[in-house]
């Protein structure tokens, strides 16, 4: 029995561990998307789009622009064009190469 709980306890800790470094990491994205100047939209069926992704979108005049979901946090959209797109993929470099450059210490 005590073996038992102690499984169940570690898996609840895991699973809850794993939830939270994704929150974060959401947050990370849309703190670097907003930065990038995408667009935060208020949306009603944002379960519908697929989460935590920047997916490629073409709107009815053929330009192309990006989105990104997320029903779990804010209940909205991400919404920005290929500079804001290009930015992003800037600033998301940069991010990656100052935390290498923090893990070197």
């Amino acid at each position: 029995m005590t073996r038992n709980f102690l499984r169940l306890a570690t898996l609840v800790v895991m699973l809850a561990g794993c939830d939270a470094v994704e929150h974060y990491q959401t947050i990370d994205t849309e703190r670097l998307l907003a930065t990038a100047g995408f667009r935060k939209l208020a949306a009603d069926d944002v379960e519908a789009l697929p989460q935590h992704q920047l997916i490629e979108r073409m709107d009815e005049d053929g330009r192309l622009f990006y989105q990104y979901a997320d029903a779990q946090d804010c209940r909205c959209i991400y919404v920005g064009d290929a500079a804001a797109y290009a930015e992003y993929q800037k600033l998301e470099g940069e991010e990656i190469t100052r935390l290498m450059t923090w893990d070197d210490f």
